[in-house]
């Protein structure tokens, strides 16, 4: 699908034009960045590319692998913890345009991914509860700041983050839960 190739090549340029432009000015860039494992996810497209183009496809067993969940998990953070413009909404475009890509590349191979809704109450049915608030994400200033309104507004235990995310592979008959990372509102300091 060369669409799906073009969105990835050009939400790649503007993931690394946003890192190498704004790095040394948004010091929570280069931890995001550490906490999202955005080098290793460019690097999986890039290993992802180059397969494909010799085998003619997108393997679905490349879901098995940690790199696709890092770049699903980076867009629904940047779309739930970093809503404004500038050197985060171009991050947050480039992580959407990759992560569209991948999951219309996935489903012609008969994978398909769910989706994980962050900073919504928590239903087993969504997935399954991995862990409870993971350091490295709380952090982070802005997600610190969002968590901090969320806790106010909620009673129960909510979904902050997702570990991983959970897919029907068709061709296969596999699947897998959403690896979920919660919060409960009376731990939080």
């Amino acid at each position: 699908d060369a669409a799906a190739w073009r969105m990835i090549s050009d939400g790649m340029r503007l993931a690394r034009s946003v890192l190498q432009q704004h790095q040394g000015a948004l010091p929570e860039l280069k931890r995001f960045e550490s906490v999202v494992e955005l080098e290793e996810t460019l690097l999986g497209l890039t290993e992802l590319r180059a397969a494909a183009h010799h085998s003619g496809g997108v393997e679905p067993s490349v879901i098995e692998q940690a790199w696709p969940h890092a770049l699903f998990r980076a867009e629904a953070l940047l779309q739930t913890y970093y809503p404004g413009h500038g050197p985060w909404g171009d991050l947050r475009e480039a992580a959407s345009l990759m992560s569209s890509a991948l999951r219309r590349l996935l489903r012609a191979s008969g994978v398909s991914v769910v989706s994980a809704t962050l900073l919504a109450p928590f239903a087993p049915e969504d997935g399954e509860r991995w862990s409870d608030a993971a350091e490295d994400l709380t952090e982070l200033e802005q997600v610190r700041m969002r968590l901090a309104g969320a806790v106010a507004h909620e009673r129960d235990a909510f979904v902050i983050d997702c570990e991983s995310f959970g897919y029907r592979d068709a061709r296969r008959g596999l699947s897998a839960r959403s690896r979920l990372i919660l919060l409960d509102p009376e731990e939080w300091e």
